[in-house]
């Protein structure tokens, strides 16, 4: 539990590193990017684009921030299709008569796979990281940690609203 509970920030630091969003751009240039791209865009993609708006990145940063992103974008793609796959032919052996040994293994090849994952996930968010100013990584924590309590207080309250019925 000790651990679960360290990750969460590195956990929120990373999604803002994978987010699928392209609008880390200027300051200027953002809110119209936004503005274009909001519908049908997946929440958590939006949710990343306003984060970056507040974080007020430079040009120079908007474009190394997606240069970094570009870099990782096929390499975590890739990855995560092969956990999809690895998680899929575990379960069909799970049913299946595979030996216990067998799906030990197969289990053990989706850990590694997510691991993998979650290296590559890493290395870009420092790469990123290496590209705000100490400002811009502190303001990002206390949004990140404000968006993250609210979201757990909603949570709450939905599921305190739907025990009371």
């Amino acid at each position: 539990m000790r651990r679960t509970k360290s990750l969460i920030p590195t956990a929120a630091v990373l999604m803002l590193c994978l987010s699928s969003a392209v609008a880390v751009a200027a300051p200027k240039v953002l809110p119209q990017m936004i503005a274009q791209n909001t519908e049908g865009q997946r929440p958590h993609a939006q949710y990343w684009d306003k984060l970056m708006q507040e974080l007020n990145l430079t040009p120079d940063q908007a474009q190394k921030i997606q240069a970094i992103r570009d870099q990782y974008k096929d390499q975590i793609a890739q990855r995560r299709q092969a956990v999809v796959q690895a998680r899929r032919e575990l379960q069909d052996i799970m049913v299946g008569t595979a030996s216990e040994d067998q799906i030990r293994e197969k289990h053990s090849q989706v850990e590694a796979l997510e691991q993998q994952v979650r290296e590559a996930g890493f290395d870009q968010m420092l790469a990123i990281r290496g590209v705000l100013t100490p400002e811009q990584r502190s303001q990002a924590a206390q949004i990140i940690q404000k968006r993250q309590a609210d979201f757990r207080n909603r949570f709450r309250q939905q599921t305190s609203s739907s025990n009371s019925n």
